[in-house]
């Protein structure tokens, strides 16, 4: 009979332990369902380009590994050993960048004359200082754990703090923890607001750049609004579909008890979300009533109400899902 090697019997048992249970083995840990499939799971929980303004398009997209989560940490190769310590699963990043209409073809010199590329570049320059914001990021991080998550948000909250020009933002806590900053480049000027937030097990961080500033004076004001408004639609995402260690109750209609940004954020579709809430406190101070229509393709529009609430709009094919304003 042929005898086994030691490295033999180790192979054999790690493959009887692989064919059984896990708690079959004494040395071996259940790990949360969701960790065979997170892959999948993680990439469709940032929102898409269809929820922020027109002319954005995406740029990146990539699956995070632990090595890439760590790359902009101040030590990689150590943040990279906290995350295995953590039990980060893994992670997705989305990349888009605003793309101004009047932004010549790379082919324009053969069809437009000097002039004319020259007068375009100017719309399109001014087209850039006119988007509420011209670059977006989101990022979403999967973790076994509720304690490795939290660990993890201290961790990136320091390094964020600590980064050049850094300067937090006070605003309502987001999920179980939340960080709002925004930091200032020069040459040229640009800020970008940066949202950390933790719900359960999951951690997402969502960044808006715009040609601003001044944090707190326009346009800054409009990119911070916009990114606080992304926060609460990746807070609502992360609820309704992310693999949570306890599942979040989802939240009930919106009532007169709540303020006018949370009913904006509660109501309005996922299409071109920023621009719905804005859309929707501002309609919401006229002293006439409008109606906030939502067609079946989740776009939306204002128009003064045709009907109640749930009835359908003028058009007869979008509904009636607010009326706001003449308060």
């Amino acid at each position: 009979m042929k005898r086994l090697s030691r490295r033999g019997l180790r192979s054999a048992a790690f493959g009887i332990c692989l064919a059984l249970p896990l708690l079959a083995c004494g040395s071996a840990v259940q790990r949360p369902f969701f960790v065979a499939e997170a892959g999948t799971m993680t990439k469709n929980l940032c929102f898409g380009v269809e929820s922020l303004p027109g002319g954005f398009e995406v740029i990146g997209k990539e699956i995070y590994d632990n090595a890439a989560a760590a790359r902009d940490a101040p030590d990689p190769a150590q943040r990279e050993r906290d995350y295995a310590a953590w039990g980060r699963v893994t992670g997705s990043f989305l990349h888009w960048a605003f793309e101004p209409p009047s932004v010549p073809a790379e082919d324009a010199d053969g069809t437009m004359s000097e002039a004319e590329i020259e007068a375009a570049l100017e719309r399109a320059r001014q087209e850039m200082l006119d988007a509420p914001f011209t670059g977006a990021t989101c990022r979403v991080d999967l973790y076994e754990t509720i304690e490795g998550a939290s660990q993890a948000f201290t961790a990136e909250a320091t390094d964020l703090l600590a980064q050049p020009s850094a300067m937090e933002i006070e605003r309502d806590r987001l999920g179980d923890e939340s960080l709002f900053l925004v930091r200032r480049y020069d040459a040229p000027p640009i800020s970008r607001f940066i949202l950390m937030v933790r719900l359960q097990n999951m951690i997402g961080q969502i960044t808006v750049s715009a040609p601003c500033d001044t944090p707190g004076a326009q346009p800054c004001a409009v990119a911070e609004d916009r990114t606080r408004s992304l926060g609460t639609l990746l807070i609502r995402r992360l609820a309704e579909s992310a693999p949570l260690a306890t599942p979040v109750p989802q939240g009930e209609p919106a009532t007169t008890g709540t303020t006018l940004r949370q009913e904006a954020e509660q109501l309005c579709p996922e299409r071109d979300y920023t621009g719905c809430v804005a859309a929707y406190l501002e309609h919401a101070q006229q002293p006439v009533p409008f109606a906030l229509c939502r067609t079946e393709y989740g776009q939306w529009y204002f128009e003064p109400p045709a009907g109640r609430l749930g009835e359908l709009c003028a058009d007869g094919e979008a509904t009636i899902i607010a009326i706001v304003g003449g308060r």
